[in-house]
């Protein structure tokens, strides 16, 4: 049998203050999967670190390839 009260229960009365809660994951959507997924905070911090790698390796190919241009220009005397 459920216990009921008299007094209107409020979010917090039911789980606890915001404060006292832990974040243990995020829930994500995937379009990829098409699927709602829970990452863990290792998940979701090792996918940040990967994207952050894979743009500072395509920043550095980019300035690799613009240096290779500048010296091939200089090499030419056009400027």
């Amino acid at each position: 049998m459920e216990h009921c009260t008299t007094e209107p229960q409020t979010l917090t009365d039911i789980i606890g203050k915001l404060t006292e809660l832990e974040m243990v994951g995020y829930i994500m959507y995937s379009p990829k999967l098409k699927k709602r997924i829970l990452l863990t905070n290792e998940m979701y911090n090792e996918l940040d670190k990967e994207e952050l790698d894979l743009h500072q390796s395509r920043y550095q190919a980019v300035m690799q390839a613009t240096e290779l241009v500048k010296e091939f220009l200089s090499e030419e005397g056009v400027k």
